[in-house]
């Protein structure tokens, strides 16, 4: 399968009134600083507990690294043997009053999500970047203040997760070939009569210029609720390493609105005209 991502322009983006998007995030990962432990992002938390009056702990992120060239292409594919290992650091998820923000801290990574609802007003990006702006900002004194040592940005992510249910777009399986009319999804050959029962899967695409990757996630599912109904979510990461040329906060911008429109074009290449309309597009 062949598809083109589109290139970065600085026309207007497409835009939608009704958007299935349920979640974003915008990231920036780091080098681990030694000197950065729990209890340091414990005390990060402390001076800013009334904006994110609850906080969870999870298991830190995984490393990423988006690099190119043959050997990198193939290393997707493989089994990977592992021992166990010690203990790992701690990553804090700080949740918002509204419960639909949330800041994500551990060494090496720092993360800004919304995450939608039903009564949740979609927040644009420019709105989430300036937030994602602020917050790495505070961040950055408080290493600064604490003499942790200066956060040096080495890679940038955009997430979009689109939750997609049943009787909005599609209602059977067969159409999900026209719903994403890139992403295709094969019909089984007259020769062997079977019916597409369900999807998942992922694509990986470079971004011109080698300036980073889509990942594209299609999977079918269930909702946890007493409805149960059917859902497709549709999850579109961009990602790339932070240029070393010019001051690294200009880097990181330029990044994070590559990956934005990069993901904003894709998605409409991706799904049909007929799901634009259901979703109001607006241009």
């Amino acid at each position: 399968m062949t598809m083109s991502i589109p290139k970065p322009a600085t026309s207007t983006l497409p835009s939608f009134a009704m958007p299935p998007v349920v979640e974003t995030v915008l990231a920036v990962q780091f080098k681990p600083l030694p000197k950065l432990a729990k209890v340091q992002l414990s005390l990060f938390w402390s001076r800013y507990r009334e904006e994110w009056p609850e906080v969870r702990e999870a298991v830190p992120l995984p490393r990423q690294s988006e690099q190119f060239g043959d050997a990198q292409r193939w290393a997707r594919i493989g089994m990977q043997l592992g021992f166990a290992a010690p203990p790992i650091p701690t990553r804090l998820q700080l949740i918002g009053k509204d419960g639909a923000r949330m800041l994500q801290l551990q060494n090496g990574a720092l993360c800004y999500n919304w995450v939608g609802g039903q009564e949740r007003a979609y927040p644009r990006y420019h709105e989430t970047r300036a937030a994602f702006d602020a917050w790495l900002g505070q961040f950055r004194a408080f290493l600064r203040e604490e003499t942790l040592g200066e956060l040096e940005a080495d890679q940038w992510e955009v997430t979009y997760v689109n939750r997609i249910p049943k009787g909005t777009v599609w209602n059977e399986p067969t159409d999900w070939g026209r719903l994403f009319s890139n992403l295709l999804v094969f019909p089984p050959s007259e020769a062997v009569p079977m019916v597409l029962e369900s999807v998942s899967s992922e694509w990986h695409f470079v971004i011109p210029e080698q300036r980073g990757r889509l990942h594209v996630q299609l999977q079918h599912g269930r909702e946890e609720n007493p409805g149960n109904r059917e859902i497709l979510i549709l999850k579109l990461t961009a990602r790339g390493p932070i240029k070393a040329e010019g001051p690294e906060s200009q880097r990181l911008g330029e990044g994070l609105d590559l990956g934005h429109e990069v993901i904003v074009r894709s998605f409409a290449a991706l799904t049909s005209p007929d799901a634009h309309r259901y979703w109001r597009k607006c241009q």
